[in-house]
């Protein structure tokens, strides 16, 4: 209907949407008599976007599984529907934020948490998203620099959830030690975290010319949060006596890294012993592949 509620109007030319699957259809516009204003009534499914509703709604399940929106982009153009990667991130942002969220509603036992930045009320902010193990979001929270996360994940605890998949940010890992939930840590964040710091001591602001003991050293941390031994903990506490003990002369950001992984492994190996709990809160394809040759095994 038009605007004004009358309801003589014009026909005033058409347009093409794609129905992927079902091939483009052509859609009515028409133009108010009285207030000259234009409207249409597209076919179910159809909205303004080249996109379909169901489709926006598998988009957004791609792009939680993390699949790129280019990946997502060029499978639409074989479809023979052309849109741009910013028009699906487009899509993706306004998903978010329409969701309707009961904040009383009972979650599953397991869900992933991460923090995204959505356009509310013209202007990006931090999301809270939490995404069950199908990777559907469940709910969305408003975040900031003064969000209560402890609040927030007591709340969460009431209703229902027992384990958390995050990242290592350090907001969570004090909120979580003011209430009972356990915390599965992403394996691909820590995967990613081990990668940048030999990096940084390659070639960054910790470069540093590696002795034999280090790059053994590295060489097991990598191997360990590659293949996630339970006993790995008790490996790498070893080495950190060891080396406080002046038995094994380790650099100091190579013997931080060590630490670093020790203090985190319980976390990191959650999802070994409890299968049900994903490793990660970025899906299959996301992050560095644990057999990628990239990982970077470090040379003595």
């Amino acid at each position: 209907m038009p605007h004004c509620g009358r309801r003589a109007f014009w026909r005033n030319g058409s347009y093409e949407r794609h129905r992927l699957l079902l091939g483009p259809c052509r859609v009515q516009r028409w133009r108010c008599q009285s207030c000259g204003r234009t409207h249409s009534r597209p076919p179910e499914d159809v909205t303004r976007q080249q996109r379909t509703r169901s489709w926006q709604e598998t988009l957004m399940r791609l792009y939680v599984l993390g699949v790129s929106l280019r990946a997502t982009a060029a499978s639409l153009e074989v479809l023979g529907c052309f849109v741009s990667p910013a028009s699906l991130w487009r899509d993706v942002q306004r998903l978010q934020a329409e969701a309707p969220w009961d904040t009383t509603a009972k979650l599953p036992g397991v869900v992933l948490l991460d923090e995204t930045w959505l356009p509310l009320e013209g202007r990006p902010q931090p999301v809270a998203v939490v995404l069950d193990t199908a990777g559907r979001p469940r709910d969305l929270r408003r975040t900031g620099p003064d969000f209560d996360w402890t609040a927030y994940f007591q709340e969460l605890e009431a209703r229902g959830v027992h384990t958390l998949v995050t990242d290592d940010d350090p907001a969570f890992h004090k909120a979580l030690k003011g209430c009972g939930l356990d915390r599965q840590l992403c394996v691909v964040h820590m995967r990613r975290t081990v990668r940048r710091r030999l990096q940084r001591m390659r070639k960054g602001k910790d470069k540093i010319l590696l002795t034999p003991e280090d790059a053994a050293v590295l060489r097991g941390v990598v191997r360990l949060v590659r293949e996630l031994p339970l006993w790995g903990g008790q490996l790498l506490l070893v080495c950190c006596e060891w080396a406080h003990q002046g038995m094994v002369r380790l650099s100091p950001p190579v013997l931080a890294l060590v630490e670093h992984v020790m203090d985190r492994w319980n976390d990191l190996v959650r999802c070994v012993r409890d299968p049900s709990v994903p490793s990660s809160t970025t899906g299959w394809r996301a992050g560095l592949d644990a057999s990628s040759p990239e990982y970077g095994w470090p040379a003595a």
